[in-house]
């Protein structure tokens, strides 16, 4: 129940991580991936985001229940509402 006990809440990964070690994290640990593709797209925009100094910002995966072992980054972008790295997986 909401209110009771105390929560014993820990972050997945710490903010140092890279955007991909981040990304294979949750992949690994949510999804039970064993390695994560990145579309040239992708590539670009996660080199793009870590020069501009937006890898330390969490990151949300957007999947769909249909792939479990096949992790595609088909494209990434910076809400910048959220202050995160938003994914969209698949193909």
């Amino acid at each position: 129940m909401c209110g009771k006990g105390k929560a014993d809440f820990k972050l997945l990964y710490p903010d140092s991580m890279s955007i991909k070690e981040k990304l294979f994290k949750i992949a690994s640990t949510i999804y039970g991936a064993r390695d994560v593709e990145y579309s040239p797209e992708a590539e670009e925009q996660i080199a793009r985001y870590q020069r501009l100094g937006y890898g330390n910002l969490p990151v949300c995966v957007a999947k769909t229940h249909l792939r479990q072992t096949n992790f595609l980054i088909s494209s990434l972008y910076r809400e910048l509402t959220l202050q995160c790295m938003v994914n969209i997986v698949g193909h």
